[in-house]
């Protein structure tokens, strides 16, 4: 006879009670991470604030293998 320890759990996504096995880590229920696989992965986290402006580099800095 083999056992499976379980814990309750309430899915992140529409906050249903389930089953998950002890040693997973899910945060969503089956219908909530099927739905969850239909969109697209993030590419990056941009960080916030104000974007940086492109700095030029002046010809004596240059040569010296600096940035202003």
């Amino acid at each position: 006879m083999t056992f499976t320890r379980v814990t309750l759990k309430v899915c992140e996504g529409c906050g249903g009670l389930w089953f998950r096995a002890q040693e997973l880590n899910e945060v969503y229920c089956a219908t909530c991470s099927t739905r969850l696989r239909a969109f697209p992965a993030p590419r990056s986290r941009r960080l916030a604030g104000r974007p940086r402006k492109n700095r030029r580099i002046t010809t004596q800095h240059a040569a010296a293998g600096r940035e202003l």
